[in-house]
């Protein structure tokens, strides 16, 4: 009998062992990439959440999505709970932040004061900003892209607000300027997502 409940003391002190090597591994283990995903509450583009999403989530990332209600978010296919409100979102909770367009953006986005303040903020603590399509006004509007190079979708009032916020308007697909990523459309996707991942380390 005390043979018996010897061996099942090992055996219980070797699987907390076990347990404890296994903690102490994901703990001292690195931290996944925290990233924030912005999106309009309705008219979403869904190519353009959807392929950073999946390289992110594939990638390991954390990926949070924010937008102006915690009601469910449509697109065109897209329906998505957002995690939570922008105006929740702290800039040192995050790695980087990803704005994403669709005709949406300019109900809802392009003057959101929360966001603008936060784009700001994540700039500041030198995070990695990130915009495609349309939404890229957003980072014009904070004041983040005075002499940076940028891209945005090729309509007129939106190159203007790029323009007119200080930046080097380029018509290329994707530009990369430091820790700034910008995308010109839903054609971007995925070369948009790539360089994202590129860029914050994925």
């Amino acid at each position: 009998m005390e043979r018996c409940m010897n061996r099942k003391n090992v055996i219980v002190a070797l699987m907390l062992a076990l347990l404890s090597v296994s903690c102490g591994c994901a703990k001292n283990g690195e931290e996944k990439v925290k990233i924030l995903m912005v999106v309009p509450p309705v008219q979403i583009m869904d190519v353009e959440y959807n392929e950073p999403r999946m390289l992110f989530d594939n990638k390991g990332a954390d990926v949070k999505v924010a937008s102006t209600t915690m009601d469910e978010v449509t697109g065109s296919d897209l329906r998505i709970k957002p995690d939570l409100l922008i105006s929740e979102a702290k800039a040192a909770d995050y790695d980087a932040i990803v704005l994403i367009g669709g005709m949406g953006i300019f109900a809802h986005i392009l003057g959101n004061v929360d966001l603008i303040n936060l784009v700001r903020e994540m700039r500041a603590s030198d995070k990695y900003v990130c915009a495609i399509c349309g939404s890229s006004a957003v980072l014009a509007k904070a004041g983040i892209l005075n002499g940076v190079k940028a891209t945005t979708y090729p309509e007129k009032a939106l190159i203007g607000e790029l323009e007119k916020g200080g930046a080097v308007y380029l018509p290329d697909v994707t530009v990369v300027s430091g820790k700034i990523v910008t995308g010109n459309g839903p054609g971007a996707a995925a070369e948009f997502a790539t360089k994202v991942a590129e860029t914050i380390g994925l």
